[in-house]
């Protein structure tokens, strides 16, 4: 038994190892209102599903370039697929919008804009909004605590931070702060706003983190959410939904503002 335990640990870590010295960052995944760490591991789901997951964990954290030309020769190399399935997972990322075709000339990473960003972002902004408010009226005594919770551990996570990291490029402190997101989201009973709402945020994370990778942000963001815990569990609605619509456009300003520079 525990032969089997200690061999877990090892795969892990081998993992672990691998994908951080072939510089694949791991990425944060949202699915109705979870958020998950996404590794790529070898699994049992069919190929074209390994190649689209790996793919679209590349394309999403930016180890894949913006308005970067996806050869299939390059890529056969690069993540040990077949044409068959990665040309299946290309297609699928086609539709979602993460990668465009152009004619003859083939699939491309999709390109990134000030104008779609802070189109993302606006649309953000009333999602989380409307989230935020029914959460507020939906909320118990258990939704309370998961939300503390949840920054309580974001908390200890930037405590054990060196000095000089930068919190939003940080894997564990990027889990931490998205999984305080969906706590505070949690009693939203739309599954349809949540759903749009995760699609956006797919979208968005992959200018975040583009921009963390280009120009960390080190500035701690604890104090924003303290102010955003207190008035969201004392049903205070206005001033909640207030405090979000400005931690969100803080967020978002260092983006804009890489994203305007890049050529």
């Amino acid at each position: 038994m525990h032969f089997f335990i200690i061999l877990q640990y090892f795969f892990i870590i081998y993992f672990l190892t691998k994908y951080w010295h072939n510089n694949r960052p791991f990425f944060l995944l949202e699915t109705n209102g979870k958020i998950m760490l996404e590794i790529l591991v070898p699994t049992q789901a069919p190929l074209s599903e390994q190649a689209y997951n790996a793919l679209r964990m590349d394309i999403l954290s930016g180890g894949i370039l913006p308005g970067a030309q996806l050869k299939l020769d390059k890529l056969k190399k690069d993540y040990g697929f077949s044409s068959s399935p990665l040309r299946e997972a290309l297609n699928r990322l086609v539709s979602e919008g993460m990668v465009t075709t152009e004619g003859k000339r083939g699939f491309f990473a999709a390109t990134v804009s000030k104008k779609e960003f802070e189109d993302i972002s606006r649309l953000m902004l009333l999602l989380d909004a409307m989230a935020l408010q029914e959460a507020i009226e939906m909320g118990d005594d258990a939704w309370e605590g998961s939300v503390l919770s949840a920054f309580h551990q974001l908390e200890r996570c930037e405590g054990r931070l060196a000095s000089g990291i930068s919190y939003s490029s940080d894997v564990e402190w990027a889990t931490r702060y998205n999984s305080f997101f969906a706590a505070l989201f949690s009693a939203c009973s739309s599954p349809q706003l949540m759903q749009i709402r995760s699609a956006l945020f797919q979208h968005s994370e992959r200018y975040r983190l583009i921009a963390a990778r280009a120009k960390p942000d080190k500035k701690s963001k604890l104090g924003e959410l303290k102010k955003l815990i207190n008035a969201t569990v004392d049903r205070e609605m206005q001033k909640a939904g207030n405090i979000l619509k400005n931690h969100l456009e803080q967020m978002a300003a260092p983006v804009i503002k890489y994203v305007s520079q890049m050529k």
